[in-house]
């Protein structure tokens, strides 16, 4: 199967930087679990076009698309989602060919 790129957009809420950090060290978690890696990460300043503010784009490398299914939809991510919702004001994640 092909590799395939999952790009996470997203605002940060910064009054709960607790569900944020939590989040994120689950995430590394299964991103190690699923053979999932960072491939790059990048902090947003500006908006040029649209009317979207976003804080981060980044953009992980996963062995297949089966994995990013076995993330979004699996138990252990499920239970994580109140974290999610209350770490970020938006988050939008998209996936490569």
């Amino acid at each position: 199967m092909n590799k395939v790129e999952l790009i996470t957009i997203g605002l940060i809420n910064q009054d709960d930087k607790e569900a944020l950090d939590l989040y994120l060290k689950k995430i590394d978690e299964f991103y190690s679990k699923l053979g999932a890696k960072v491939v790059a990460e990048y902090q947003v300043n500006i908006t040029v076009l649209g009317n979207k503010k976003a804080d981060f784009i980044t953009i992980v490398e996963f062995p297949n698309k089966s994995a990013v299914e076995n993330l979004f939809y699996g138990e252990e991510y499920i239970k994580i989602l109140p974290y999610r919702n209350k770490a970020f004001i938006r988050v939008e994640a998209y996936l490569s060919k």
